[in-house]
């Protein structure tokens, strides 16, 4: 369920006037002083309202639960840019790892559409290795290349260079070996 932009900023417009006037009045309330009546005899005195401060009070614990309330309000739900920018799309939009893996698969796919126009550049061995890095779904450590077309370390390292050169793949260091990465 998403919310429009508007109605999240309405919302958190009237919240920030509620706050904004419960504190004026709480400060007003609090620093108007109160009648005091001092009845006392020679040595005690007693401090007495003079009049009935009742609704003073409950003023005062109403607003006080206004102003924390709408105050709560907008210390949690406060608007920042990611939130306004998804809200104010009406489509879901995929967060940032949803993101990566669709652009990873249209990669791939593509790749594999252009497989038969690529195949024709290549030698039979940069074929092998790129195929083999294609249909593991565009990421294969360099090792498992080896395994899997039967070549030597030192040639698959060649075809990975010329294949580098290409533009059609890309090595990355992970511990004490290599990731070959689909372009």
């Amino acid at each position: 369920m998403t919310m429009n932009l508007p109605s999240i900023q309405r919302r958190y417009a009237i919240s920030t006037g509620v706050f904004i006037t419960a504190t004026v009045v709480l400060v007003v309330v609090v620093l108007s002083p109160s009648s005091i009546v001092v009845i006392g005899s020679e040595r005690s005195a007693t401090l007495e309202l003079a009049s009935p401060q009742f609704w003073e009070t409950l003023s005062i614990a109403a607003v006080s639960c206004v102003f924390g309330s709408s105050g709560m309000y907008l210390f949690l739900n406060t608007p920042d840019d990611s939130n306004a920018d998804h809200a104010s799309t009406d489509t879901d939009q995929p967060n940032p790892r949803e993101r990566d893996s669709l652009e990873k698969d249209n990669i791939i796919e593509t790749r594999r559409q252009e497989w038969k126009e690529t195949a024709q550049k290549l030698s039979d061995r940069e074929e092998a290795i790129y195929r083999a890095v294609l249909d593991a779904d565009g990421v294969l450590p360099q090792s498992e290349i080896v395994e899997r077309t039967d070549c030597s370390k030192a040639t698959v390292s060649r075809a990975l260079d010329n294949l580098e050169a290409k533009n059609l793949v890309e090595r990355k260091r992970r511990g004490v070996g290599n990731i070959v990465l689909l372009q």
